[in-house]
């Protein structure tokens, strides 16, 4: 059972690294499923424990959410233009 989750977060980190990324939307998609996928992954990581796959999973899930929050000032700033 463990093992699915592991391989639910792989996935969703996968189909993420597939987006094209020419737009605000598609790059928050990306974001979006990443983070997804990072944070079941530092869950499988910790449940393991696997200590090394838990970190990298947190940092990129920080990584996503700084990204994410930048997409957002970016569409913001430029919904507020228009």
């Amino acid at each position: 059972m463990l093992e699915i989750v592991g391989w639910i977060g792989s996935v969703l980190v996968l189909i993420s690294m597939c987006f094209k990324t020419n737009t605000i939307k598609s790059g928050l998609y990306l974001r979006i499923f990443n983070l997804v996928g990072t944070i079941i992954l530092s869950i499988y990581g910790i449940l393991l424990p696997t200590f090394s796959i838990a970190f990298l999973n947190i940092a990129s899930s920080i990584v996503n959410i700084i990204h994410i929050i930048n997409l957002c000032k970016i569409a913001k700033k430029k919904n507020d233009k228009q």
